[in-house]
């Protein structure tokens, strides 16, 4: 998938440098329909290991850079201001490479308190991190007569934190047949006050094509918020349990879209 997101990359550059005509088109009244595709890279504790110190929402969220997808429509209130509303999709890949040792010494603990103990044990863990948000923002465009138009863009509103762990695995007890294990963590933080903020360029191709280019930094608010957490295991018998943590950590990252423009509406050009 990253291999075509670079396609995307190199052809619109080729399509850059094949029109070198400055586009000199008044833009006030216009509307702009907009679907970019990107990477985010998650930074601070929102990157942190989500083993260390504890559950991975006390400590870290161990995200890894993921893809990123987001669709806005935008109004050009003068040739320079635009006002937009987005939704935006962020999964993040979860740094789970030491969960399974940490689930393994907690099954040892806890079969061992029970008068069983463990002879081999092969854990397996998976998980993710996913922000869905919505919002409005503001754009400032410089040089409105050429066709590569700077602008910076800032820009809040609100998401949803949601993240997993799934685990599986085989625990061999001494004089007992394999026992199979099954279990899963979810958590959710809904309904959270999103900032952003950063840059980038409007390349107008023609009279209603433009492509984009944008690097910007979110925090999703999510520190010191209640999370509900799910908890299901199978193991002997099914559990499950639902709680309430807190969360530790904002959900900070930074995102680099590409991004596909139509413009319509508005009067004509001048």
């Amino acid at each position: 998938m990253r291999s075509n997101f670079c396609i995307v990359c190199f052809v619109a550059i080729i399509l850059l440098l094949s029109n070198d005509q400055m586009l000199c088109q008044g833009m006030k009244g216009k509307f702009c329909i907009s679907l970019s595709r990107g990477l985010s890279s998650p930074i601070g504790d929102f990157a942190a290991d989500a083993e260390e110190g504890g559950s991975f929402i006390e400590s870290g969220g161990g995200a890894k850079s993921g893809n990123a997808f987001a669709g806005s429509l935008e109004y050009f209130l003068t040739n320079n201001l635009i006002i937009g509303g987005k939704v935006a999709y962020h999964p993040f890949d979860m740094k789970t490479e030491n969960l399974g040792k940490e689930f393994e010494d907690a099954f040892k603990t806890a079969l061992e308190v029970g008068g069983i103990y463990i002879y081999n044990i092969n854990i397996n863990s998976d998980g993710s991190n996913k922000i869905p948000s919505y919002g409005l923002y503001l754009k400032y465009l410089f040089f409105t007569n050429a066709n590569a138009r700077p602008y910076l863009k800032f820009g809040s509103g609100g998401g949803n934190y949601k993240s997993s762990v799934d685990v599986v695995g085989l625990i061999k007890m001494l004089e007992s047949e394999t026992e199979y294990f099954d279990g899963a963590a979810r958590v959710n933080v809904k309904g959270k006050f999103y900032l952003e903020g950063g840059g980038g360029c409007l390349f107008k191709l023609t009279d209603t094509i433009g492509i984009g280019s944008e690097i910007l930094y979110s925090r999703l608010m999510t520190k010191d918020s209640k999370a509900d957490i799910e908890t299901t295991m199978e193991m002997f018998a099914s559990t499950q349990e639902i709680r309430e943590e807190i969360v530790k950590f904002n959900c900070d990252y930074i995102s680099v879209f590409i991004s596909l423009n139509i413009f319509f509406g508005g009067s004509k050009s001048k």
